[in-house]
């Protein structure tokens, strides 16, 4: 019996960065790959290539082989991207370190990642001028050549082997040899954000981002398209748009960060037609100020992940013709998707061809269509996921229990192969009998033309044991009065009287994680404080 062609893993030459790299340097090595901005310079697909030669000659000079880890600690750039490049041509292991990190993080990731080298940009140096490397430092140290005059200053303590422009200026462009890399062969090591324990490293091999990209991505994309890169490398986000542009031969502008201030003007400046917008992103991008050119730019299509509200809106403002959602995470393969243009009230996505996706009780046994339980899900093809956390086989085994991956999300089926999304499993909130969705209370709050960022929160109520009231937390914007009275009227004309937050507290910032996740559990050890305004006034000691 022969294998079943429609199950078998695609061939390495089309997937593959490096790959996939050499074909369009030898086919069309002057069209444009990537603009890099901040960096003033432009690479065409034969000088990204060049660029990566360079720098795995000088990481295979270190003893840097197949399957090693380079760990990276600086801001998306020319640098960055040609330590991606670079690593991925020596079938090594790419690993970004979160910019936000501390001296903590870092120790935690050598700990975790191993890396046999360490790419440090020079404004991050002082970030690992204390970790020893008995701590899990790597012996080589490279800094990248971004801020280098602030190099001798920063990294003193450090044992730098040099400045990454200076070592792979007079390096060899010629081709390292080809280690045989497939599309089971991990490519990255990303980790997760933290946001309920320690960040863990998840290993990615390179056929999980194809089918991260292939359907909910590339049918609504072409090669002429202008793909904004400032979501950051460390995050899944940034190197979908990455491999987006591998698959399509299309272009890439790629900036340290995302700027909301800045955003109109980097895509009219370079003719971005793509982006990929988080949800506090395009909430921060609609609350600037109008300005009569809003709709001028050359932008004609964004995805988002499960944010959908006010999207039509956003895109009537801003003359964006197309949108599209996705459901994904950095261990899955985007198991859920749109399609262009669904309705603002549309399921979170339909299944996508080649993956499996049930809604479980915590028994792992199928729940009826229209009860809630955790999305669960698994692909036909092999290599589509995760391949597990780095040193933690707990953790994977946990994840994987039963032969399906656990997102730890919990969704609804609401029809045939359309599932919604309604809460973090840990992040529901239980008050007189309902299952509350924190992030739909979130969605109506995130309306209110005064609020910035927020969170819904359970806290204990002090009147039924076990039970919960709301609680939310607001950033609002300097500019505007805020009448919380006002505020609360606003809520409830959008939601249910039990999903009504009791109380609420205005924060100037709320804690986030390293990826800008929001710390519902910072916030739930916190309570009800002496700054909490309480709609009932039934706490003493509680503003009212």
């Amino acid at each position: 019996m022969s294998p079943d062609d429609g199950h078998r893993p695609r061939d390495a030459a089309g997937i593959v960065f490096r790959y996939v790299l050499e074909h369009r340097a030898a086919t069309t090595p002057d069209r444009v790959f990537a603009t890099f901005p901040d960096d003033r310079t432009e690479w065409t697909w034969a000088q990204a290539d060049e660029a990566a030669n360079r720098l795995a000659s000088v990481l295979a000079a270190h003893g840097v082989g197949r399957g090693d880890r380079v760990a990276v600690l600086s801001d998306n750039g020319a640098s960055m991207v040609q330590t991606l490049l670079g690593t991925t041509k020596l079938g090594a292991v790419f690993v970004p370190f979160n910019t936000g990190w501390k001296a903590d993080q870092i120790r935690h990731a050598f700990d975790v990642a191993r890396p046999s080298v360490f790419l440090c940009q020079a404004r991050y140096a002082d970030r690992v001028s204390g970790v020893e490397p008995g701590d899990g430092l790597p012996a080589l140290v490279i800094v990248s050549d971004t801020d280098a005059q602030d190099t001798d200053s920063r990294v003193a303590e450090l044992a730098s082997l040099g400045v990454l422009a200076d070592l792979t200026g007079s390096a060899s462009p010629a081709r390292p040899a080809d280690p045989g890399i497939d599309v089971w062969d991990p490519y990255a090591v990303i980790f997760t954000s933290g946001t309920t324990g320690r960040s863990k490293g998840v290993l990615c091999p390179y056929g999980q981002l194809l089918g991260q990209v292939e359907h909910p991505m590339l049918p609504h994309c072409t090669p002429g398209d202008v793909f904004m890169g400032d979501m950051p490398l460390y995050h899944v986000g940034g190197l979908l748009a990455f491999m987006a542009v591998l698959q399509l031969g299309a272009r890439w502008v790629v900036t340290p960060r995302v700027r909301v201030g800045t955003f109109w003007d980097t895509v009219k400046s370079f003719g971005v037609t793509h982006a990929t917008l988080l949800p506090q992103v395009a909430t921060f991008i609609e609350k600037q100020p109008p300005r009569p050119d809003d709709a001028d730019n050359p932008l004609r299509i964004i995805i988002t992940g499960s944010y959908s509200r006010g999207l039509d809106r956003w895109c009537e403002r801003f003359g964006v013709e197309h949108r599209y959602r996705y459901y994904n995470a950095t261990e899955l393969c985007a198991p859920l998707m749109t399609g262009l243009d669904p309705p603002e009230d549309a399921a979170t996505g339909h299944v996508r061809p080649g993956a499996t996706v049930r809604v479980v009780d915590e028994h792992d046994v199928p729940v009826p269509r229209g009860t809630v339980g955790e999305l669960v899900v698994r692909t036909d093809l092999p290599w589509e996921m995760f391949l597990g956390y780095v040193g933690d086989l707990p953790a994977t085994a946990a994840a994987w229990r039963n032969g399906w991956y656990h997102t730890g999300d919990l969704f609804v089926q609401t029809a045939e192969d359309t599932y919604q999304y309604v809460d973090r499993l840990k992040d529901a909130i239980r008050r007189r009998g309902e299952n509350i969705s924190s992030f739909e209370v979130e969605e109506v709050m995130l309306r209110h033309p005064a609020v910035v960022s927020c969170a819904a929160i359970g806290v204990p109520a002090d009147d039924v044991p076990g039970d919960e009231d709301i609680k939310a937390c607001v950033v609002t914007r300097e500019d505007t009065g805020f009448d919380v009275a006002e505020f609360i009227a606003f809520v409830g004309r959008h939601l249910p009287s039990y999903a009504v937050p009791r109380y609420v507290e205005v924060y100037r910032e709320l804690p986030r994680t390293s990826t800008q996740k929001v710390r519902k559990a910072d916030l739930r050890a916190a309570g009800v404080t002496s700054m909490t305004w309480d709609r009932l006034g039934a706490v003493e000691g509680v503003r009212k």
